[in-house]
């Protein structure tokens, strides 16, 4: 199995599959938890879109985390907006903001982000610096009412890896 795939429904759905996302994380990098943060936030920011949720996470030639989360929507300017953080310095008034620090995360945490062009799907990588791999999936719970959990096989159409 080279990844995984979970079509979550609802907020709910999700927050039953996040450990085991962790889980995983964990057994791939020296530092998950900041990864676990970026692919959080663009899973909320998903969430806002729509109620249906896919994320795809999985590990190309052992050198690279590759995390897809698309939703419903009908998308935003996502790359425009990455692109204009990069220039960007945040104001204080924006770090102690509610909301809006999502993107800022994932690009401060991954080594790309990148948007489709209907900007309702995001690509996030991250280089891995450490040759662990998990030996095994964690067992995942028959959640059936909320998601799908499907095994990534060969390549997916969609944004260029």
């Amino acid at each position: 199995m080279n990844g995984i795939h979970f079509q979550c429904y609802g907020r709910e759905g999700y927050k039953q599959v996040r450990h085991c996302i962790g889980d995983w994380l964990h057994a791939l990098l020296r530092e998950p938890v900041q990864v676990e943060a970026a692919l959080n936030e663009a899973v909320n920011n998903a969430f806002r879109q729509g109620d249906r949720v896919d994320i795809t996470i999985r590990v190309m030639n052992g050198k690279r985390l590759i995390m897809r989360v698309k939703d419903g929507g009908c998308g935003f300017a996502g790359n425009c907006r990455v692109a204009g953080l990069a220039r960007e310095f945040p104001t204080e008034q924006e770090l102690w903001q509610e909301s809006g620090r999502g993107l800022r995360i994932m690009c401060a945490v991954l080594d790309r982000v990148t948007y489709n062009r209907q900007g309702n799907e995001v690509l996030l990588v991250k280089n891995m610096a450490t040759d662990r791999h998990p030996r095994h999936m964690p067992d995942l719970p028959d959640m059936a009412s909320y998601f799908a959990v499907q095994p990534v096989v060969g390549r997916q159409k969609g944004l260029g890896e």
